[in-house]
């Protein structure tokens, strides 16, 4: 038998007998897109109501998936780490929690009607162009 041979029937039996787990590398809930950046960290990667004109950022958020080697849907809660790439002609006002960083970029160019940003612990930063393209009127911090 040739080798190749042995090789693709062994990648077949590997395929068959693997696990059938498979996490999406990004995941929805009402009002945002997330992407993981960790095994349970995820960062808000754009807003899925583009019509709200207010949000909260929230600290935990639960993805949900089918784990195919116990045919049964799964939990796994999410610590949101980071704000990033958030495009919205309609949003005028967020609440960003505790612990929760800006990107590079958070809101930049892409949210035009931004004026109010609650952040509702300390930031260590500010990144260069988190807010460049909004026009937010009030930022209102605990620490002020």
């Amino acid at each position: 038998m040739k080798i190749s041979t042995i090789i693709g029937k062994l990648s077949l039996l590997a395929l068959l007998f693997a696990p059938l787990c498979v996490r999406a590398e990004r995941f929805f809930d009402d009002d945002f897109d997330y992407a993981f950046c960790g095994d349970s960290d995820v960062r808000v990667c754009g807003i899925k109501n583009s019509s709200a004109k207010s949000l909260t950022v929230p600290n935990t958020v639960e993805y949900e998936y089918y784990d195919w080697n116990d045919w049964d849907v799964k939990h796994k809660t999410c610590t949101v780490k980071s704000i990033g790439g958030i495009w919205s002609d309609n949003l005028e006002s967020i609440v960003i929690p505790n612990g929760v960083m800006l990107g590079r970029y958070a809101f930049g160019d892409h949210c035009p009607n931004l004026k109010n940003v609650t952040i509702k612990g300390a930031l260590d930063i500010i990144p260069e162009a988190a807010f460049s393209g909004a026009h937010w009127k009030t930022l209102q911090s605990p620490m002020a």
